[in-house]
């Protein structure tokens, strides 16, 4: 290989190592947000609602509020889709403050002294995007599911219509009556299994 041609190979390799170190200089001194950090601010609810529930033990008053919670969304925010209590209680959407107990006059089911929960539904914007995002997978797998039993009622009547006139062809019309029925109750079979399916 020429002198020259080394020379620029040589010059080229010293351009390519200073590129390379200036780039990652640069990208050592880049700061990213603290996103998720202990330091960084959570997120301002921007939906708040209190509630109140009662029960034998705090547990089941937790419980009481967390429905109260579930149902109030259900009702009260277009989502299309409530969240379970469950979902709320792993979420952190709902905190538990003061616990007290109240005394009734009358005795509900023979119990004098109940518990009382405070909850406090708390909603960020975050938190209603994933529940958004959460109804949108919950129509999407519906229809899916609607879509999978038409189709698959239709095959079964295909099947039975296409079995029915081979048969038909074969007896030659002997057996016509009791074909009819085989195969109407065959319809009615696979109507009732995809009817109980979507439940």
């Amino acid at each position: 290989m020429r002198p020259a041609v080394q020379l620029r190979l040589f010059i080229v390799g010293l351009i390519a190592v200073g590129l390379g170190s200036s780039i990652a200089r640069a990208g050592m001194h880049l700061r990213f947000p603290p996103f998720g950090r202990a330091g960084a601010a959570p997120p301002k609810p921007i939906i708040e609602k209190e509630f109140e529930g009662y029960g034998v033990t705090d547990e089941l008053a937790e419980q009481s509020a967390l429905e109260q919670a579930h149902v109030w969304i259900a009702k009260n925010l277009p989502l299309g889709w409530s969240p379970a209590p469950e979902y709320l209680r792993a979420k952190g959407m709902v905190r538990f403050g003061q616990r007290t107990t109240r005394d009734f006059d009358e005795p509900r089911a023979g119990v004098e002294v109940v518990k009382v929960v405070r909850a406090t539904l708390l909603i960020t914007r975050p938190q209603l995007e994933e529940m958004q995002d959460r109804a949108r997978q919950e129509v999407r797998q519906h229809r899916q599911a609607v879509l999978f039993r038409v189709l698959a009622g239709l095959v079964v009547l295909l099947l039975v219509l296409g079995g029915y006139l081979r048969l038909e062809e074969a007896t030659r019309g002997y057996y016509t009556g009791l074909l009819r029925i085989t195969a109407a109750s065959l319809l009615l079979l696979v109507a009732a299994g995809l009817w109980y399916a979507r439940w």
